[in-house]
């Protein structure tokens, strides 16, 4: 997938003309796509004036799952969650659960593991590749081929927030390792940033009603690093083909 480059798309300057692009408040854009309310919102949501680089390898139906509606042991299952993104975004017709990956792998509870990973993503059909991250390039690399990517950072070592308005950095605490899907990435004038489905919304909503899990922004530097620190094996994900 060849990477989108903008310099100030001419729907957000229309969008903004009216007023300061540096204002406090969400633009309205509930009517247009994500794209589009990326850009409006840059600024509000803590990634920058200026968005040069965008890259999402999103899907058009609806396929982020919070870890906290995926039944008794919810809150470790990050990893059966992301599997079930994952399966979801490779596959329409994906009809796996991540109550059915946790039914076949560590049933009783507790964390998963690589090897619960991938015999999880190997199982359910779900087409994946391997490598190693020892650069925030390697995982633009991936991105840029059209391609999302599990992983399992420690997101102790991720930048927090710096208020409950941006969609920047971690919003949570109290958590080291932890499996998420990366999906794209945006370079502004600020910095270089993961865009990612973090499972772990728990229920937490921004004031439109948003998960604040999908489509959270992590500082590159930060989040590779946290690969880094704790496992930097990656699993490629990849659309089924007919």
């Amino acid at each position: 997938m060849p990477r989108k480059t903008f310099l100030w798309p001419l729907l957000f300057i229309l969008l903004t003309s009216c007023g300061p692009t540096t204002s406090s408040s969400e633009a309205p854009l509930s009517s247009f796509s994500y794209e589009e309310q990326l850009y409006a919102n840059s600024v509000t949501w803590g990634l920058g004036t200026t968005i040069t680089e965008y890259v999402s390898n999103d899907r058009d139906y609806e396929w982020y799952v919070d870890q906290q509606t995926t039944g008794t042991y919810w809150n470790v299952n990050c990893g059966p969650t992301s599997i079930e993104m994952a399966g979801r975004w490779a596959n329409t017709d994906f009809a796996y659960t991540a109550e059915d990956a946790r039914a076949n792998y560590r049933s009783t509870g507790g964390w998963w593991y690589d090897t619960d990973i991938h015999g999880a993503l190997t199982q359910f059909g779900i087409p994946h590749t391997t490598s190693t991250v020892s650069y925030a390039e390697d995982l633009i690399n991936i991105l840029d081929a059209g391609k999302i990517v599990l992983v399992n950072p420690d997101m102790s070592q991720v930048t927090e927030q710096v208020n409950d308005t941006d969609r920047v950095g971690r919003y949570y605490s109290d958590i080291t390792g932890h499996y998420l899907i990366v999906k794209g990435y945006v370079i502004s004038e600020v910095d270089t940033y993961f865009e990612v489905y973090d499972p772990w919304s728990a229920g937490a909503v921004y004031a439109d009603e948003t998960l604040k899990g999908k489509n959270r922004y992590y500082d590159a530097a930060s989040f590779t690093n946290s690969l880094l620190l704790w496992y930097t094996k990656v699993y490629s994900i990849s659309a089924v083909t007919a």
